[in-house]
């Protein structure tokens, strides 16, 4: 799916992931936007493995403009220079992962979402952050690869354990991103994680 679409889904899935832990916008605006907000991120992490994708884009991490920020910078303000800085040598770092990471690779494991997760919530238990951080992430990183998942090129889900691409749609159900069926399976899949809210509330029978 292109970035767009991951957008939509991730906000989905972790605006389910929050009513699950009863996060409302309206009693925890101060968690809800936050945790959202690190949910569509999430959802975009696994892109990273692509040059100008969604994820750098959205936190403004272009090798042209990093550097062009840093070099308007001037040296009467350390503060900014060095934010600036940090910003630069990511943006580096990232170059190199989009130059020797091919799409669709290691950030598309499953053992990755797992590991990065994890991570995000080690960070959040150390510096006392809110759980629904850490889950929104998770399920923001989860959504992108269910998302390449219905795609005709799949995605390899169970590697390095097992190569093979995983499709989680028949051969006649795959969609070729950038066409109409992304589209249409986008509503699917969002129409899908409303229906779980709903049943979650109860408004609905969860028994198909």
């Amino acid at each position: 799916m292109n970035g767009k679409s991951h957008t939509i889904l991730a906000a989905a899935a972790s605006a389910l992931a929050l009513a699950i832990q009863d996060v409302d916008v309206i009693d925890e605006p101060l968690v809800f936007i936050p945790a959202l907000t690190v949910g569509v991120l999430g959802g975009l992490f696994p892109d990273i493995d692509s040059a100008n994708n969604s994820f750098r884009k959205s936190l403004r991490l272009s090798s042209s403009q990093t550097l062009r920020d840093l070099q308007n910078t001037p040296l009467t303000k350390p503060v900014t220079l060095f934010y600036n800085a940090g910003r630069f040598i990511i943006a580096r770092i990232l170059n190199l992962i989009d130059r020797y990471l091919p799409h669709r690779g290691p950030t598309h494991f499953g053992i990755s979402a797992i590991l990065v997760t994890w991570l995000v919530y080690w960070v959040c238990s150390a510096w006392g952050l809110h759980d629904a951080i850490w889950m929104t992430f998770g399920a923001g990183y989860l959504s992108h690869l269910i998302g390449d998942g219905v795609t005709i090129r799949g995605v390899r889900l169970l590697s390095p354990m097992y190569q093979p691409a995983i499709h989680l749609m028949p051969r006649r159900l795959r969609i070729r991103v950038g066409t109409q069926s992304e589209s249409v399976m986008l509503a699917l899949l969002v129409g899908i994680i409303f229906w779980f809210y709903l049943s979650y509330l109860g408004l609905v029978s969860f028994n198909l």
